[in-house]
């Protein structure tokens, strides 16, 4: 195959992903403890919550709780962008700095121009986390600080 051609190929794959991933957007981040005693899930946590001793069902909880669903709201915002990219959920805990990346593949996008990706954090409710959203190889990012502490 000639070169030239081979280049030309790979540069518009390029631009072709790189539009892509600029036509959607994670726009929202919605967070829920999970409680393993009835399988169900809190209410969204809403931002400013006091989470203390989560794992012991402090602070009100209607059970103790362990683990965490994060759900990712993401909007095209053009034409295109259909099936393309995925989502980046970069997991900060905030004591120790220690970084998880979480990756999951774009899937079609209902007829409202929205789709949701999820992701399951275990063994959390100690620990404050920093949850950042992005669609990969895009500038633009949303994130939420989980105040979780733990103490006597």
């Amino acid at each position: 195959m000639n070169p030239s051609r081979v280049a030309s190929t790979a540069l518009l794959g390029l631009l072709t992903l790189h539009h892509l991933a600029q036509a959607a957007t994670a726009d929202e981040i919605e967070v829920r403890l999970f409680y393993a005693q009835s399988g169900t899930f809190s209410e969204p946590i809403s931002e400013g919550a006091e989470l203390w001793n989560v794992i012991a069902g402090e602070q009100g909880l209607r059970e103790p709780s362990t683990s965490t669903f994060v759900r990712v709201r993401v909007s095209e915002s053009g034409a295109g962008s259909r099936n393309a990219g995925r989502v980046v959920l970069t997991v900060t805990d905030q004591h120790t700095k220690k970084r998880s990346i979480l990756t999951k593949h774009l899937g079609a996008f209902g007829p409202n121009g929205v789709q949701y990706v999820g992701f399951w954090l275990p063994n959390t409710g100690c620990a404050s986390l920093r949850i950042e959203a992005a669609i990969a190889g895009t500038a633009s990012a949303v994130a939420r600080n989980i105040p979780f502490r733990c103490g006597e």
